[in-house]
């Protein structure tokens, strides 16, 4: 899972190990960063990988702590994550 804005070359990465990048759409509006309820809506059981920068890279974002703690908790209730 990647959120955008991103680099290039994140999904080619994912390629490279057979994976299929999915990818997160985030807006102006909410700063670049991703609703995580939309995190959870797209997560499945074929789901390995969030690719997470902070800050965002190209973007520059931050995260804050306790946007990545709901992420943390959405990530730990999915277990092959």
């Amino acid at each position: 899972m990647i959120p955008a804005l991103f680099l290039v070359s994140y999904p080619e990465i994912a390629r490279l190990v057979d994976a299929k990048p999915v990818i997160l759409p985030m807006h102006i509006f909410e700063n670049f960063l991703f609703d995580v309820k939309l995190l959870e809506s797209e997560l499945s059981e074929k789901s390995k990988l969030l690719i997470l920068c902070s800050p965002s890279n190209p973007i520059g974002s931050v995260y804050a702590r306790k946007l990545l703690e709901e992420i943390a908790q959405i990530v730990e209730r999915h277990p092959g994550f």
